[in-house]
């Protein structure tokens, strides 16, 4: 999120897709074991959340 707002363009969705792809690809290549689900849950909801927060941020810099 530092990095997307740094960029200071409008094009910071473009500027940070490495970052971002970084952190998609963490996040999807991990494995859960039957005993572990729920904290697997939980990274899978914050993924969705850091999705949301990017977007987020996104139109609020297109609004500014």
């Amino acid at each position: 999120m530092i990095a997307q707002l740094d960029a200071g363009t409008l094009n910071h969705i473009l500027k940070t897709e490495k970052e971002f792809g970084r952190i998609v690809t963490a996040i999807n290549t991990l494995q859960s074991e039957p005993a572990d689900n729920d904290f697997f849950d939980h990274i899978l909801s914050m993924k969705e959340k850091i999705l949301m927060c990017r977007q987020e941020i996104s139109l609020a810099a297109k609004r500014t």
